[in-house]
């Protein structure tokens, strides 16, 4: 079925638009949802949430924008929820480490494939993977990523500018990562 096809099946209630939909996103946004989460089975469950979302919602979409995006921001925000429910300060930062800046400039990441990086990003403390999922791979602007994460822009550069940083900081101490070819 094309995504049009798919759409409609889904907006009229039809069992085989919904198989379909699953049949074709659900790879992707499990792997959104594995991003974010890290843990697989944990995952599998905001998945079946985020297709229960979308099979409420579908009748919302209005053929505005890339449908598989918009599944995309659900899967996101699912994830993003679950975190927020297993630990409410997820994303805090102390006021008084913004004043402190890490002194290693992300040089080494610049000839890694998305994959190396994301093995890299999942070393990272959660707070920083979270803004630089957000950043590299959905490829969300500060603003946004500020708003769906409910902090200051302000914070927010400061977070993605230290991920950045330390994700740099990961690699250059550990060299034995070989790089895939791009």
């Amino acid at each position: 079925m094309t995504e049009k096809e798919i759409i409609t099946a889904c907006k009229k209630g039809q069992e085989h638009g919904y198989r379909a939909l699953l049949s074709q996103y659900s790879s992707k946004l499990l792997g959104i949802c594995i991003r974010y989460l890290k843990d697989r089975e944990q995952a599998k469950d905001t998945l079946q949430e985020v297709f229960i979302l979308i099979f409420k919602n579908v009748h919302k979409y209005e053929d505005k924008g890339s449908f598989e995006g918009w599944l995309c921001r659900i899967a996101v925000n699912c994830s993003l929820k679950e975190l927020r429910s297993k630990n409410k300060n997820i994303l805090q930062i102390d006021e008084s480490a913004m004043t402190h800046d890490l002194k290693i400039e992300p040089t080494a990441l610049v000839d890694m494939n998305v994959d190396a990086i994301l093995h890299l990003m999942n070393r990272l403390p959660e707070h920083y993977r979270i803004v630089l999922n957000l950043s590299i791979v959905e490829g969300y602007e500060t603003k946004e990523i500020a708003e769906i994460l409910s902090i200051a822009e302000n914070v927010c550069r400061v977070k993605l500018s230290r991920a950045r940083k330390l994700l740099a900081a990961i690699f250059d101490k550990k060299k034995e990562y070989e790089l895939p070819r791009t």
